[in-house]
């Protein structure tokens, strides 16, 4: 099959697409094979310093993968071939090894027995600190050695291969980042909103949402995080334009911290603007860039259960009973809800000091406020 180099415009739209999610890099690698009429392909990382497969996906060759991996990585002359050379390049099983010496080998004979191909062409794409990075089309012995033509055309491919496969990297760390973020904003006992590069909210945790839900003293408009009165919200939009900047390297700013005042009459919310320095700005839906902080002295943040029994070893009970106590109920008030009586609640809070070394409540709920909490329930 005679091909031209306007032919490979298909195969790199597939390759980006793979890397950037749009289609999985199986099926981006199966553009790659079908376009050079080989049987498989691969795109792998290999570990530099220890020798193993860090990522890999393959298109024509999935089986047997435990015991390649198990007893023909560690043989595979393949791999061995482009460690040799410094920096991306391009190889060919008759660059190094004879027929002879393939047929001799048993890495090839295995290669062949199990998935019907014998010779490839590949390019290590990119030589990191940690990592290398290769990709390979592998053809059957039917189809014979990689002609001059389609080595040639593997070259051309093989910087497109490296950004497609760079950009696959960084938006898997990017989501690992983000997932991660979530996670830890719904542990803490703050209310957390996130801001865009824009200084659009992109993201806000449960006890922020029930913040804003209050509307007595923070709100959304058209997407902006504001305060209702003006001078804080004027303020506090000034905060956020130099923390923006700082976010993007525009300047040095730490962030700022206001108290914001409540309708209610209650206890003002304390609030803190921070850069996070995530460059969010130039990933749409990644970590937000900023973070607004806001502490509600009305809510106090209750123990997990898990948390409780695993660090002071609390039984279930007396978990219960300090949970009603973090919550903010009285003694008297959580041995109602236990359906205890208040002696025994006294005997459970007893036992509770000696596991904690506490020797008052008030102790007790400060030694309480450096573990992960959670919203009380109402």
């Amino acid at each position: 099959m005679k091909r031209s180099e306007s032919d490979l415009i298909g195969v790199l739209g597939d390759i980006y697409a793979a890397g950037l999610g749009d289609r999985s890099w199986p099926e981006g690698l199966k553009s790659l094979a079908d376009f050079f009429g080989a049987a498989g392909s691969i795109s792998i990382d290999y570990e530099r310093a220890t020798g193993r497969l860090a990522a890999r996906h393959l298109y024509g060759l999935e089986q047997a993968l435990r015991e390649y991996d198990d007893r023909y990585h560690a043989i595979n002359p393949r791999m061995q071939q482009p460690l040799e050379y410094p920096g991306p390049h391009t190889s060919y099983d008759y660059d190094k090894l004879s027929e002879g010496e393939m047929r001799r080998s048993e890495f090839y004979n295995w290669w062949e027995r199990t998935y019907g191909v014998r010779y490839f062409v590949g390019s290590r794409i990119i030589d990191g600190e940690d990592l290398i990075s290769f990709a390979t089309v592998d053809f059957t012995r039917r189809h014979g050695h990689a002609t001059p033509d389609e080595i040639r055309m593997f070259k051309l491919l093989t910087p497109h291969l490296a950004n497609a496969w760079r950009t696959w990297r960084t938006i898997g760390q990017l989501a690992v980042a983000k997932d991660a973020f979530s996670t830890l904003q719904e542990a803490v006992q703050w209310g957390v909103v996130g801001l865009d590069g824009q200084g659009r909210v992109s993201t806000m945790n449960g006890r922020a949402r029930a913040i804003v839900a209050r509307a007595d003293g923070v709100k959304l408009v058209r997407g902006y995080l504001c305060l209702l009165r003006a001078a804080e919200d004027r303020t506090l939009k000034l905060i956020v334009a130099h923390t923006l900047r700082a976010a993007r390297g525009e300047g040095l700013y730490p962030g700022g911290a206001l108290a914001v005042p409540r309708c209610n009459g209650h206890l003002p919310y304390a609030v803190r603007v921070t850069p996070t320095r995530c460059g969010a700005e130039l990933v749409p839906g990644a970590a937000p860039i900023v973070l607004v902080l806001i502490a509600d002295p009305d809510v106090r943040g209750v123990p997990r259960r898990e948390e409780l029994m695993a660090v002071f070893c609390l039984s279930e009970r007396e978990c219960e009973l300090v949970r009603h106590l973090a919550a903010g109920l009285a003694l008297e008030e959580a041995a109602a809800r236990m359906a205890i009586a208040r002696n025994t609640a006294r005997v459970h809070l007893a036992s509770v000091f000696g596991k904690t070394g506490a020797r008052t409540q008030a102790d007790l709920l400060g030694l309480l406020s450096s573990l992960p909490g959670e919203a009380p329930a109402i």
